[in-house]
């Protein structure tokens, strides 16, 4: 049976990802504008997919894949290479990848024997899905005030000075994984079918990468602007399901009170009690969502902490889903 990971995610953190911004002199974060005028930054999901690789890459070894730029003049475009194989990358195996690569064909002879250029295009789409990382907090114009003083005054020059634009807040984002696509090519239709095959064979080999990427995210951080920001989940919600829905990922708000944040229960329970329904061998089966839900919750950080049911430190809620990976995988 095909099943999905799915985990929404709430961390703390300051000023996670800038745009262009406006002259040489402001630096902007990366915002969105709601209906209501509220005004919120957010990191994007490829700004996490960095931050996760790069770790991947220092705690456990991941290779990344080998990148060429193919075609020519300024319209250049850096790819992956043809031969870089998911069996080798697990940055590819886990965030897909499109590799493009120019093929001559012959014309007819009326054409005076000339050959044409056509293009062969591998698309690999990604197992692991990324929403942004979207501030639950509005932003309200902060801007710090910048300059190179010191520096200045030992070269005997004036300062130069900038502004930047920051928000603390917290930010919440949501991850999907297909578990039958990691280590498989089966499903991908831009492959010959000789090559659409499962190139780790070992259910060992792919319950770990999906367990290592749990891993990363236990502790993720991200370095921006010389700050190492913690990404650690302060709250974390989700299961392995035979449904591939992010469940959680609209019904995860907070709240304020007496100074603390609190997680707004009333959506998160109408979906853990919603039903869904899936055909395993050609029969109709209806589960509750709540049956495969794991929850962590950092101790002392909500004000409602204590009146959440089954909940876990965020820690022990991911061990408990690398459990629930090992076990779709058939690892004991």
């Amino acid at each position: 049976m095909n099943k999905g990971l799915t985990v929404t995610i709430i961390v703390e953190a300051q000023s996670l990802n800038y745009d262009e911004g406006f002259g040489s002199n402001l630096s902007v974060l990366k915002k969105l504008r709601r209906g209501s005028g509220d005004v919120f930054s957010f990191a994007s999901r490829q700004s996490l997919r960095y931050s996760i690789v790069k770790q991947g890459v220092e705690q456990f070894g991941w290779r990344l894949g080998d990148v060429e730029p193919q075609g020519s003049g300024n319209k250049k475009v850096v790819q992956f290479k043809r031969d870089t194989s998911i069996k080798d990358s697990e940055e590819i195996d886990l965030f897909g990848y499109m590799k493009t690569k120019k093929r001559e064909k012959k014309k007819k002879e009326t054409d005076a024997g000339e050959a044409s250029q056509q293009e062969d295009t591998m698309i690999r789409v990604a197992p692991v899905r990324l929403t942004p990382a979207i501030s639950l907090e509005a932003f309200y114009n902060d801007i710090e005030f910048l300059n190179n003083k010191w520096l200045s005054d030992r070269a005997g020059e004036d300062p130069n000075i900038a502004n930047i634009e920051q928000h603390r807040s917290l930010y919440k984002y949501t991850i999907t994984i297909d578990l039958n696509r990691i280590g498989s090519e089966e499903h991908n239709e831009t492959l010959d079918p000789k090559d659409r095959i499962k190139l780790l064979d070992q259910p060992e080999e792919r319950a770990n990468r999906v367990n290592e990427f749990l891993e990363v995210l236990k502790n993720l951080y991200r370095d921006i602007r010389g700050r190492r920001e913690d990404l650690k989940p302060l709250f974390i919600i989700g299961g392995v399901y035979p449904v591939k829905n992010p469940f959680f990922m609209n019904s995860v708000k907070i709240e304020w009170e007496n100074g603390k944040p609190k997680i707004v229960k009333e959506a998160i329970d109408e979906i853990l009690s919603s039903n869904y329904c899936y055909k395993d061998n050609d029969k109709l089966n209806k589960e509750q969502v709540q049956t495969n839900t794991v929850i962590g919750l950092r101790n002392g950080f909500f004000s409602n902490g204590t009146s959440l049911s089954n909940v876990f430190s965020p820690e022990t809620a991911i061990d408990t889903l690398k459990l629930k990976v090992n076990d779709f995988y058939g690892v004991k």
